[in-house]
């Protein structure tokens, strides 16, 4: 996941990392910059931090978006039962 680590012309640091692949299977990457290697560096750690815990510059959660869709839309259209059946759902599988 960490990669490159350069200077760059502005004076500025830059460390990349490869967060995925598209759909062609080329690299998706993720730059960060800083004053310093260490700052920029910090800010990676960061952000692995962030995906670690399952949240990304503010975005909920899979399981915490669906947990919020249970509780506010499909509670008025489902009945108490679905409702029931979607939370044990959601626990027992993400």
């Amino acid at each position: 996941m960490a990669g490159k680590k350069a200077k760059r012309a502005d004076d500025r640091y830059v460390v990349t990392m490869t967060v995925g692949h598209d759909a062609l299977g080329k690299a998706k990457r993720k730059f960060f910059y800083g004053a310093t290697q260490k700052e920029a560096k910090a800010k990676m750690d960061a952000y692995k931090n962030e995906l670690h815990s399952g949240k990304t510059q503010g975005r909920l959660s899979l399981h915490d978006w669906i947990e919020k869709w249970v509780e506010v839309s499909a509670s008025k259209e489902t009945t108490q039962k679905s409702n029931k059946l979607y939370a044990r759902k959601l626990d027992k599988t993400i």
